[in-house]
């Protein structure tokens, strides 16, 4: 039984995937979310195989949401399905870790075509959305910009969810070191927080999947 997770805020939206999945008597909707919060919620508590996700969730949306999921080692593929056709965001959640993507302006059966490919190990794109991601806009591995490379080696970890003792430990220095180079990244990044931090990272490809 392939178990999942719906996220989206519209009611609507949620029946329909749930009726669409129903064709597939070994999928289960287990959970459904109306906001990222909520839906970061249930994944650790119910966890999931694949998480049906809209990229425009209220509170914490669907980028932020599949960056938490990886960082957290869950084992939920994230599956975008959204209204929102933007080559950027599209990339950005990619970057971030979903395993798929899928337009909500496309035929019922993508949907299920993508949940059969997510459910054995394959990445999922379909042709509407492949079409959108042009070869010329390819993700690259970004400049590191103002930081230097043991900032970068720091940031690499703290997205990864390491604390500062464990980034320590792997990095050879001190904890009061980590935290100077975490403070000098905010500075430099001009970000107030972690949650900030990450977006940055894989908004830039500064963190490979």
């Amino acid at each position: 039984m392939v178990r999942i997770l719906v996220a989206d805020s519209c009611e609507v939206v949620r029946t329909g995937i749930r009726e669409t999945l129903r064709l597939r008597p070994d999928c289960k909707v287990v959970a459904e979310a109306d906001d990222g919060r909520c839906a970061i919620s249930l994944a650790m508590r119910v966890k999931p195989d694949i998480a049906i996700v809209e990229l425009a969730l209220p509170s914490v949306d669907g980028i932020e949401f599949t960056a938490r999921m990886r960082r957290r080692r869950l084992h939920t593929d994230t599956l975008i399905f959204t209204l929102v056709e933007n080559e950027t965001l599209i990339r950005e959640a990619l970057t971030a870790g979903a395993r798929g993507c899928v337009f909500k302006s496309e035929p019922d059966h993508r949907l299920l075509e993508a949940v059969a490919s997510l459910e054995t190990g394959n990445l999922f794109l379909s042709h509407k959305v492949a079409a959108a991601l042009s070869p010329r806009s390819s993700p690259h591995c970004a400049s590191r910009g103002p930081l230097t490379n043991r900032e970068h080696s720091v940031l690499r970890l703290i997205v990864d969810g390491q604390t500062s003792r464990s980034i320590g430990t792997s990095l050879d220095i001190t904890v009061k070191t980590v935290e100077t180079h975490r403070s000098a990244i905010m500075r430099k990044l001009n970000l107030s927080s972690v949650a900030e931090l990450v977006r940055y990272a894989v908004r830039n490809n500064l963190v490979q999947s």
